[in-house]
């Protein structure tokens, strides 16, 4: 089958780390991967500055995915050692599950994907990924891969909504946003819960009385893909500290 979890694993190994194509994980493709960020960051211009931190960053990067996954320590990590590795640390837990290593992995590769540096990954940059490394003859597949995701973003969110929406009314309430905070972080004073809330609000969520889904979508985008800290979306989740 094209997406068991076995094919997915060995697609990330061969097409998105195994960067010299000789089979294997080393230290080398993860310097690759440094001169490849550095070169997406300066869009074709190399900093000598930042290329020595990402070289460093992927460094430690290597030293930790090699501690998890290079079972007989010959410095090099086998497709199924890698398998090895994520099926030990990172299959059936939540992403805030996985170890640190494999989050910065994950969060490295984003980066390089993320070519303008917005903190969204949009189509055209999905498609400009997986054109340099993928044979593709008709770009329409690569859409629908990215449509499937973004359905699978929509549902997700939709589903956070009603865990949320204890009523079933369609609308986050007061309570029903202090329930689910509580239940998440630790809060010694409700009021700062009522302030994120408040500061969510629009003068037509007021006169609703919360959130419906479609406010709670938006909100939830400007969280994950807005850098303004004063937008209201900020506070979707809770309050948060440093």
């Amino acid at each position: 089958m094209a997406y068991s979890w076995d094919n997915r694993v060995d697609f990330v190994v061969r097409f998105m780390y195994d960067i010299d194509n000789n089979g294997f994980l080393d230290d080398n493709d993860f310097q690759c991967m440094a001169v490849r960020a550095a070169v997406i960051e300066g869009k074709g211009n190399v900093n000598d500055g930042r290329l020595g931190e990402y070289r460093h960053i992927m460094k430690s990067l290597w030293e930790e995915i090699s501690d998890l996954a290079d079972d007989d320590k010959d410095g090099k990590i086998s497709t199924e050692e890698f398998k090895g590795a994520v099926k030990k640390t990172c299959v059936g837990k939540p992403y805030d599950g996985f170890p640190q290593a494999m989050k910065a992995f994950i969060e490295a590769n984003f980066k390089m994907i993320d070519l303008n540096s917005d903190g969204v990954i949009n189509l055209e940059e999905y498609r400009y990924n997986c054109i340099t490394r993928i044979a593709v003859d008709d770009i329409k597949v690569v859409d629908e891969a990215y449509n499937r995701l973004l359905n699978a973003m929509k549902a997700f969110i939709e589903a956070n909504f009603k865990m949320i929406d204890l009523n079933s009314d369609g609308v986050i309430n007061l309570e029903e946003y202090r329930y689910n905070c509580i239940t998440r972080i630790a809060v010694d004073d409700i009021k700062v819960v009522d302030e994120a809330y408040n500061r969510l609000l629009n003068d037509d969520d007021r006169k609703r009385g919360g959130l419906t889904l479609a406010r709670y979508q938006e909100l939830y985008s400007h969280y994950l893909g807005g850098t303004d800290e004063k937008n209201p979306g900020v506070t979707l989740f809770g309050p948060l500290t440093n």
